[in-house]
């Protein structure tokens, strides 16, 4: 158990990260180069990826490990999620791929630019910027924000 704040840093270069049954009771910030986060059980109260090279970052969850939220707050890297996620909120111009046989519960996207493809479930997709781009299949719901335009069009039913 880690009672505070988890930091993978700057230099951990570019290899994986297996966190395997670990209980985080503050944040986990990914700053650094790793490739891939692997979670393996335990809980996470928040992770924030903040990213400060280049290159792409991938969160894995497997083995009933609870994500309560992701933040992406990083606009210099593509960001992959394979799991399980209950919040996901996107405040950077990025790339996020929902990886397939994943499940993304809420996804918040509040940064203009953002271009989410979606290979599996989001349950609701809550749009609060302009300039999104939204690919691949339809969330189950959808919630625009007023004066807010996406592309393609979608509806609220989870159909384009």
């Amino acid at each position: 158990m880690i009672n505070g704040d988890l930091i993978i840093a700057e230099g951990v270069a570019n290899g994986d990260i297996t966190l395997d049954n670990v209980k985080v009771t503050g944040n986990t910030y990914i700053r650094g180069g790793a490739n891939s986060i692997h979670i393996i059980g335990g809980s996470y109260a928040n992770i924030i990826i903040e990213k400060t090279d280049d290159g792409k970052i991938c969160v894995v969850t497997s083995d009933g490990a609870v994500v309560n939220t992701v933040y992406v707050d990083d606009g210099n890297d593509d960001v992959i999620l394979s799991g399980y996620f209950e919040s996901v909120t996107v405040n950077a111009d990025v790339k996020v791929v929902i990886d397939a046989g994943s499940s993304v519960t809420t996804l918040t996207v509040a940064a203009s630019g953002v271009n989410l493809t979606n290979n599996s479930i989001i349950g609701t997709l809550n749009v609060n910027a302009d300039g999104v781009v939204v690919e691949g299949k339809a969330p189950n719901r959808v919630n625009v924000g007023s004066g807010v335009t996406v592309s393609p069009p979608l509806t609220g039913t989870g159909t384009r």
